[in-house]
Order: C-alpha cells, then structure tokens, then sequence
C-alpha cells in the first residue's frame, strides 16, 4: 500500500514538473512574440517618422517652387503691363 501512495506521489510530481515545464516554455514564447511585435512596431514607427521627413522635404520644396514661380508670373505681369503702358501711351 505504501509503494502504490510512493508511486502515485511520483506520478503526481512528475505530472506537475511538466505542467510547469509547459507553462514556463508557453511564458517563454510569449515573451519572445511581445519582443518580436515591439521591434516591429518600433521599425514601423521609425519607417513612418523617415515617410514624414520626406514628405515635409517634399513639401517644403514645393513651396519654395511655388514661391518662385509666383515671382516669375508677378515679373511677367509686370512687364506685360509695362509694355501696354507703352503702347497706349503710343498711340495717344
């Protein structure tokens, strides 16, 4: 009767080291998946930080091409309207 108790306790530790063993490797991977996602994360971060760089460079840019451009249209504007001032006067 004592061997059956002894045997029985043998099974019941022996079934809880592995319960415990499973648990542990189950916790492991968690933590090995969290530490895979944050690192993604962080990469997707970084990839959208260095997206809003480009596109405030682009964007600053185009500003500066707009402001150009508005320069040159004003110079035109100008000499068009110099030119009429020129050829009414002209003809008077």
């Amino acid at each position: 009767m004592k061997w059956i108790k002894t045997i029985a306790a043998t099974i019941v530790i022996i079934c809880l080291f592995s319960i415990v063993g499973n648990m542990d490797l189950k916790q492991q991977q968690r933590e090995a998946d969290w530490a895979e996602s944050v690192q993604a994360m962080e990469l997707e971060q970084e990839k959208m930080q260095n997206d809003i760089i480009r596109i405030q460079e682009q964007f600053l840019s185009a500003e500066e091409q707009i402001r150009v451009q508005n320069a040159l249209v004003w110079d035109i504007r100008d000499r068009l309207h110099l030119d009429l001032e020129i050829e009414l006067e002209g003809e008077n």
